[in-house]
């Protein structure tokens, strides 16, 4: 579907509240692919199904508020437009976001859940400031901003309590058992702890290994979860009404915990989860 628009923000798809939408292998863009010429087309429906589609060369907001948690999108480009997700209970797997003024955004009451998604050449990938909740991403991966964050105020409704909006990024581990001969080892038993005992960062702390003597790879079920870093925004501000707060951040550590039968326990410190399935081979000698 092309828009042809004399300039830009002339009117495109909208979608409003209340009605369906389904998307399947579908493009939705301008017909002269610049920004001069760019349509809105805001999508605000409660019931979509956005699949295997792209949303391109889009003014403004690309959506807005509508609810994808129970249908999530899934291969999903949003490129060279405003704003690609805004807002609602929103789970986005394997998204590209790319060339946006900002890829997710909080406009009040964003619950954001990202698995796998890419985040390219943006002015911003994220930005929160109003939501109780804010965004858990699962082994996404985040390029370059051109307006460095993070992107974290805090807010008061009325005369109501603070709101404190985070942003988590979680990554998943692989753990690679053998004897000091190199030989894999089954049936390990295997647990992280996050170094200073935080119990929270951690979302799937033990798993034994398989024939291969590691523990589970991507698509298999149990796989070890943790938190790799963290952003929340805090009641620290310049002055008492302010919506600009100083930003609590954390870089998580962990220890790997390793036993088995016939074999002395081993522990490796120091564990940064900094890309996803990161694979990390632990030699166990025999008692």
């Amino acid at each position: 579907m092309e828009f042809d628009c004399e300039k830009a923000r002339q009117d495109g798809l909208r979608v409003a509240d209340g009605n369906l939408l389904r998307l399947f292998h579908a493009t939705i863009t301008a017909l002269t692919q610049d920004a001069a010429h760019a349509p809105l087309c805001e999508i605000r429906a409660g019931d979509v199904q956005i699949s295997e589609s792209a949303l391109s060369w889009i003014d403004g907001d690309m959506t807005y508020g509508f609810g994808s948690a129970v249908n999530p999108l899934r291969g999903v480009t949003f490129e060279h437009g405003g704003r690609a997700l805004g807002n609602g209970q929103q789970w986005a797997v394997d998204c590209t976001f790319r060339d946006l003024q900002v890829g997710v955004q909080d406009g009040g009451c964003l619950e954001a859940r990202l698995v796998r998604c890419r985040f390219q050449d943006n002015r911003r990938n994220w930005e929160l400031g109003y939501t109780l909740s804010g965004i858990v991403a699962v082994d996404c991966t985040f390029g370059l901003e051109q307006d460095p964050g993070p992107h974290v105020r805090r807010w008061r409704p009325g005369d109501g309590p603070w709101h404190h909006p985070s942003f988590v990024a979680l990554r998943h581990l692989v753990i690679h058992v053998q004897d000091e001969g190199a030989k894999p080892i089954e049936g390990a038993l295997v647990e992280v702890t996050e170094s200073s005992g935080d119990l929270s960062a951690v979302h799937h702390r033990s798993v034994q290994t398989d024939r291969a003597g590691r523990t589970p790879a991507p698509e298999a079920r149990g796989a070890l979860l943790v938190t790799d870093y963290a952003y929340r925004a805090t009641d620290d501000a310049p002055e008492p009404n302010s919506h600009d707060c100083r930003i609590e951040s954390h870089d998580y550590r962990y220890s790997v915990r390793v036993t088995a039968d016939g074999y002395q326990p081993t522990t490796v410190a120091g564990v940064d989860p900094d890309q996803s399935w990161t694979e990390r081979t632990v030699a166990l000698r025999r008692r």
